[in-house]
This record gives structure tokens, sequence and C-alpha cells, in this order.
């Protein structure tokens, strides 16, 4: 629990952790295993200056019984649900776009389902004492992770802790690559492929307004004021065929990876244009997409958030 994720808000304090019962390694030393599958996170949430007389009413677990405190206590029970969704969803908005675990969806943010409190074991402190709501156990399904690269790390647990306290928003390229895995992993292949391009073309976007290191030797070459004017002139298509190998070698930014994206741009085109309905290379296409997308908003400064 001592790296676990703490978060305050208000009156408000939640913290998200994983312990033994969350994993099938039993009691063995987790830094001996790799790629650990998790069950569930753990999450405690303490609501400060409660009313003593909700403390007594929740002790008491009248909880089929609406006599005159009951829409008191709905109201505490919908205040905690909402800071719950809003930090949880979070923690899962990263673990999806960031590390790519596009099986991972967040709660619907319904403050009116208080019959969701089952979901988590939340704790009341008065004056130090502390009450359990008892109801119920936090289970929180997250992880079933099929890709190597995309398992959490130590160093990923404390990223993800500054982003659930910071707020702020993911890369709107991980969030189209994400939402197009989604697509494909549920049959929806002509769809994860446009989606996919778009997220190519957010990212060569993103490359040209951003990207100094060449811009001067391109501007000598080609005779043009900045690389997002000659991006806008190529096109995608072109500036992935023949623009992005200039600036980037081949050890940064492989052929193999730039033609799988060429691929995908003319198979969306197929798509869109020529309604091509059956799409058969998509796993390739997106994960061209990926590593290219990846490498290009690594050249960039500061592309933590967008």
């Amino acid at each position: 629990m001592e790296n676990g994720i703490q978060v305050k808000d208000g009156r408000f304090e939640l913290f998200f952790w994983f312990d033994n019962k969350s994993h099938h390694c039993g009691n063995d030393d987790i830094s001996r295993h790799i790629n650990v599958l998790v069950d569930h996170i753990r999450v405690r949430i303490t609501v400060r200056q409660v009313r003593p007389d909700i403390v007594i009413y929740i002790r008491s677990r009248p909880h089929q019984v609406k006599d005159n405190l009951w829409n008191d206590y709905l109201c505490l029970c919908k205040e905690v649900l909402d800071v719950f969704y809003t930090h949880i969803n979070r923690l899962i908005r990263y673990v999806r776009s960031v590390k790519g675990q596009f099986w991972i969806v967040e709660f619907p943010h319904d403050t009116g389902r208080v019959d969701r409190l089952i979901a988590f074991n939340a704790v009341t402190n008065v004056n130090g004492q502390q009450v359990r709501f008892g109801l119920g156990s936090s289970e929180i399904t997250l992880t079933n992770c099929d890709y190597d690269d995309r398992y959490l790390t130590e160093t990923d647990w404390i990223a993800i802790g500054d982003f659930v306290r910071r707020g702020g928003s993911t890369l709107l390229v991980d969030d189209l690559l994400v939402g197009a895995e989604q697509l494909a992993h549920n049959g929806y292949c002509r769809s994860a492929l446009t989606q996919a391009v778009t997220a190519l073309e957010v990212a060569v976007n993103c490359f040209g307004k951003r990207y100094a290191k060449q811009t001067q030797t391109l501007s000598r070459c080609v005779g043009i004021e900045t690389l997002e004017k000659q991006i806008n002139r190529l096109g995608l298509t072109l500036s992935i065929r023949c623009l992005i190998p200039l600036l980037l070698p081949e050890e940064i930014l492989s052929t193999q990876i730039l033609s799988g994206c060429s691929d995908a741009i003319s198979a969306r085109q197929m798509v869109v244009h020529n309604g091509q309905r059956v799409v058969r290379d998509i796993i390739r296409y997106l994960d061209c997409i990926r590593k290219c997308c990846k490498t290009l908003m690594e050249q960039l400064p500061n592309t933590s958030e967008e």
C-alpha cells in the first residue's frame, strides 16, 4: 500500500492500490514475476466532515428504511460516487490511452445509480474515527493484457499517479489509436482503419507544427517557409512516402513502418472512395501506424498532454 496513489479532492481522499489478492502470484515476491495479470484494483475513499447523525445512520445500516435522513444519506452517496468516477476514470484513461490497453473502458459517470456503491468500500472519518459504509468490497476490473509492451511498470505507476492528481487530458493521437484498436478487436475493421489513419494524420500535423530541428535545412532545399506548410501542400500520402523519410533516418523510423502506413492510407482510400468492404491486413496497418505515431510524437517537446 505504501506505493499506492493518493488523491485529495476537497473533503475526499482517495487511495488506489494493488494487493496480493489483485493477482494470481500468491504471496510470492511480485518483483520475481514479469507481465503480471491483475483482476482488480483496490480503492479506499475517506470522507471528512461528515455529520454525526449521518455517521450513526450509516453505522446502523438502515438502507432500506427511507426515514428523514434518507435523502441526506443519498446526497452523500452521490458525492462519493462523483469523486470516485472522476478519479478512477482518469486512472483508466491513462492505462487505456497511454499504455494502449484498449479493452479497458471507463465507468459511466452516473451518480444517480447509488447502487453502484457496492463496487467499493468507502470510509468516513469524523474526528479521527473511521466508519465504513459497509456496502461491499472494492473490485474494479482493469487489465487482461495481451501485449507485452502494454503492461504497467513501476515508472508507469508513478506517471499514472501524477496524471490522476494533476488533471488534464491524454493525447488525441493516443485516444484515436486505442479507439481504432478496440474497433478492430470488435470486428469493425473498416472503422478501425479510418480512425487509425486519422490518428496518423493528427500525428503528422503535430510533427509539422512543432518539429523545428530540420526546418532551416528543409527551407533551403525546397524553398518553403515552414515544415507545416510543406506537409499541407503534399498531403498525408506524400508526406509519409517522401517527406518524413527525408527528415528521420532509417534507424529512427524504418522504411518497413512507413511502407505499412502508406499501405494503410491506400486501403483507407479504397474503403472510403471505392466502397471496399473487406480490410485484410488490419493488424499490420494498426501496428505500423502506432509505431509511426509514437516515433513522430517522440521527436516533439512536451507531448505528455494535449
